[in-house]
């Protein structure tokens, strides 16, 4: 502590932790006197202008600004998508009534024939019953 110091009564906290310092233990060197960094000719610290409106001389920077949308065009496109998701929806759901009567239809055409066939199997069956019929009782 003694070469930060520097024989000195009370502490000077910018002096210990400057960010210019060295701090060289006893070994190093004999100087004890911060050694400012190669290229900097002073020790000061420079302050930089954050951008704080506060501080006296420094430059303010606004926040960016958004960028302006026309909000008629917008909508207008937006109502343009919405009419054609609606007419593509309206179209969707005709397709899919035509498609599902097509199938009804099918399908009741199929089970009429499964009628006919039945009807004419019944009928056979039948006739073949009372063939039988007649020729037991003739025995």
């Amino acid at each position: 502590m003694s070469p930060i110091l520097a024989d000195k009564a009370t502490v000077n906290p910018p002096a210990i932790l400057n960010f210019a310092s060295n701090f060289l233990s006893e070994n190093d060197s004999g100087d004890s006197s911060p050694s400012p960094r190669p290229g900097r000719e002073d020790d000061e610290p420079t302050l930089r202008p954050d951008g704080d409106p506060f501080v006296p001389g420094a430059t303010y920077r606004a926040k960016k600004k958004r960028p302006a949308v026309n909000a008629v065009s917008v909508l207008t496109d937006m109502m343009g998508m919405f009419q054609d998701k609606f007419q593509n929806d309206r179209e969707m759901k005709e397709e899919s009534k035509v498609e599902e009567q097509n199938m009804h239809e099918e399908e009741k055409k199929r089970g009429e024939e499964m009628l006919g066939i039945m009807k004419e199997t019944s009928q056979s069956i039948n006739a073949l019953t009372s063939v039988l019929q007649t020729i037991a009782n003739k025995m």
